[in-house]
């Protein structure tokens, strides 16, 4: 199965936009009622237009529809961005396979959510930075950098805590400037601007605002999962570290901008997982933006790898284990 993807890699993408329309829409057509209802929790900038949506019935319809051309445009986007950059010498479609395997954990708690808007700001995000790789001078690309991540933090504030990410990507593809850090937290600062500004003109409450992030910060999320979402999960750490050992073996012979943008994918990866430990709001949403590293880490190990029955079989696992778990879920 693995040959027959790399070679046929037409065939790949149909097969992705078909299991990403299975992954969605049987869950739409399962319990469709349960999965879209408005959240009070989710930040109000996104609530008021999914209000608008439920005003009509075939809402639930209309969100799967844009759940599956989001997912779909992030896990391509993924694509472009690995090849372009040499992180991935074929034009492998894994990348963004994997994204919507893993993303579909979250799908019986989170179909639509505000999470994957703020995926899809991210991976933004991340071309944007692997550009300033060969920027001269100033990069004002930093600023750009800080501008998404404060869009993206208006539809899932947790985004913010990804600020990191810029500044470790900024010692690594470039040499210090203390310059690119600063345009990187004005960047940030602006769409926060613009929002408080409306807020005033409009004679709303900024404060209200603020309090409300607050109590949502201090949220502690529950995770109402099974024994069998872990195991799933914990299969998939399983692999990535087995993928993650190739990568470091692979990558110590090649380019040094190869090798620098894998590290950043890495140092996303560990960002994105300390965000789930360690923010109390921070909950299963969260694999919309771990699937973003993640399966960029899968596929370099599954686009290169031996075509062996080993493979194949873990291969196939990767597949079928969170349409099976949502399944099961679902019925029982």
């Amino acid at each position: 199965m693995i040959k027959f993807f790399r070679k046929n890699y037409q065939v790949f993408i149909i097969y992705i936009i078909l299991y990403c329309i299975i992954s969605v829409f049987s869950i739409h057509y399962i319990q469709s009622d349960k999965y879209y209802v408005p959240d009070p929790i989710k930040l109000p900038f996104l609530l008021q237009y999914q209000n608008v949506f439920f005003q009509y019935d075939n809402a639930p319809f209309i969100f799967s529809f844009l759940t599956v051309v989001i997912l779909l445009v992030c896990g391509f986007l993924l694509v472009r961005i690995s090849v372009q950059y040499l992180i991935i010498k074929s034009r492998s479609q894994f990348s963004a396979l994997f994204l919507i395997s893993i993303s579909s954990f979250a799908f019986f708690q989170e179909l639509f959510s505000n999470v994957l808007i703020a995926a899809f700001i991210l991976i933004i995000l991340i071309n944007r930075l692997f550009g300033s790789y060969d920027d001269k001078g100033h990069s004002l690309r930093f600023l750009d950098s800080g501008i998404l991540i404060g869009i993206g933090s208006l539809f899932y504030f947790n985004l913010i805590f990804f600020l990191p990410f810029l500044w470790v990507t900024q010692s690594i593809l470039r040499q210090f400037d203390w310059r690119e850090i600063l345009y990187s937290i004005i960047g940030l600062l602006i769409p926060f601007i613009y929002l408080f500004s409306g807020y005033f003109i409009l004679g709303k409450s900024v404060t209200g605002y603020l309090m409300f992030l607050r109590n949502w910060l201090l949220l502690n999320k529950v995770i109402d999962t099974s024994w069998m979402f872990y195991a799933g999960i914990a299969f998939y750490i399983f692999i990535m570290i087995i993928a993650s050992f190739y990568a470091l073996k692979k990558f110590a012979t090649t380019k040094v901008q190869s090798r620098k943008l894998y590290q950043l994918f890495l140092y996303l990866f560990i960002n994105a997982i300390a965000i789930l430990v360690f923010i109390p709001s921070a909950g299963v949403e969260m694999l919309f933006l771990i699937s973003v590293p993640a399966s960029v880490l899968l596929s370099i190990y599954f686009t290169d790898c031996r075509s062996s029955y080993i493979n194949g079989f873990i291969f196939l696992l990767l597949m079928i284990a969170p349409l099976i778990l949502n399944i099961i879920r679902m019925r029982y």
